[in-house]
């Protein structure tokens, strides 16, 4: 090989490059680094989200049938009390009332499939939903206008309604629903403030029930006087 034939071969030579294999090789066998080889190279987080969010919405979508004291209950109750955060007052009252509604026959269900290990969170559940919305409803009731008013208290007499029937199955006494004392004192005095009571022997009942601390009956009876008024007004316009 002559002289300008070598220098030909090494100008030549200039003009190849490694390839990247050898190249990341090469560094990783100088620096001592090694490469975790990735499963899914098609992984990036923009994915992950969107696989997170699925399955998150997948789960919601089977907890809407869960009950209490399944694992899937938390979510759903999670998702209906978050729900609530972003109702105005009147439209949160009526909502709270409702949530309260679907925990009792959320009650109901438990009680007719007898699923005894479910009854305990299923009572405390229905027991503080209820106290919310009646917390919720006194805030909001001196303020209603009328049709909301019977609203409220046609409501309010069908969960007591429907309570009598699931409590009589369970053999459950109102007087074991304490935790709702102050919701219902609340309540009650605020029907009592906001609604007029023509029924001097009705109101004397009341004041009894009241002393005694019996707001539940007390309560029940001052709804089922109003629904029957409501009821009396519409037939006798």
């Amino acid at each position: 090989m002559t002289e300008k034939e070598l220098i030909k071969n090494l100008r030549q030579l200039r003009k190849v490059r490694p390839s990247k294999d050898w190249v990341i090789t090469t560094k990783q066998d100088i620096l001592g680094e090694t490469q975790t080889p990735r499963l899914f190279p098609f992984f990036n987080p923009a994915f992950a989200a969107l696989l997170l969010l699925l399955i998150f919405l997948g789960t919601l979508e089977i907890a809407k049938d869960a009950l209490p004291g399944s694992p899937l209950y938390p979510l759903k109750k999670t998702a209906q009390t978050v729900s609530l955060f972003f109702l105005p007052p009147q439209e949160k009252a009526k909502a709270s009332l409702i949530l309260a509604e679907k925990r009792l026959e959320e009650l109901e269900k438990i009680s007719k499939e007898n699923l005894t290990q479910n009854l305990p969170p299923a009572f405390k559940e229905y027991t503080q939903t209820k106290g919310e919305a009646k917390k919720e409803i006194a805030k909001v009731l001196p303020q209603a206008k009328d049709p909301e008013k019977k609203e409220f208290i046609s409501k309010i007499g069908q969960i007591h309604e429907k309570e009598k029937q699931v409590f009589a199955t369970l053999q459950i006494s109102p007087k074991e629903l304490s935790e709702t004392k102050t919701q219902d004192k609340e309540l009650v005095l605020t029907l009592l403030k906001t609604e007029k009571i023509e029924d001097e022997a009705l109101l004397k009942e009341i004041e009894e029930l009241c002393q005694n601390e019996n707001y539940s009956l007390a309560l029940e009876k001052i709804v089922i006087y109003l629904s029957q008024n409501q009821n009396l007004d519409k037939t006798n316009p």
